[in-house]
């Protein structure tokens, strides 16, 4: 019975673990700032910041992931203004707590692996 539990172990890890891990990569544009970048142009959601500007095609629009809670960050910057750059966080909390749950169930898979290896031995 121990192997089962054994096997089980190893598969929650494993399956939670890359849920964990694909929530990270996906939420911070997968490693990649053009994701981040294409998410901080401007939305009707988003809008552009209310301070500087004029904030056309000449601005320079940055995307930089969070790492808690997990989302974006967009920063702003028009080279026609005083003003220095603008930075407007984007928190993902749903994904954030997705990123908690599937860790913490992983870990709990590790736990269960390693006392099933030792009611082996």
């Amino acid at each position: 019975m121990a192997r089962v539990w054994q096997v089980v172990g190893v598969l929650v890890t494993l399956s939670l673990g890359v849920v964990s891990l694909g929530t990270v990569l996906l939420t911070s544009g997968g490693g990649m700032n053009n994701g981040l970048e294409a998410r901080c142009m401007p939305r009707s959601e988003l809008g552009w910041p209310e301070l500087g500007g004029p904030y056309n095609e000449s601005a320079l629009v940055r995307g930089q992931p969070l790492g808690f809670p997990l989302g974006h960050k967009c920063i702003f910057d028009s080279p026609l203004d005083e003003i220095g750059p603008q930075e407007f966080e984007h928190p993902n909390w749903s994904a954030t707590l997705l990123w908690l749950a599937t860790g913490a169930g992983a870990i709990g898979g590790l736990v269960l692996t390693a006392r099933a290896t030792s009611k082996l031995d």
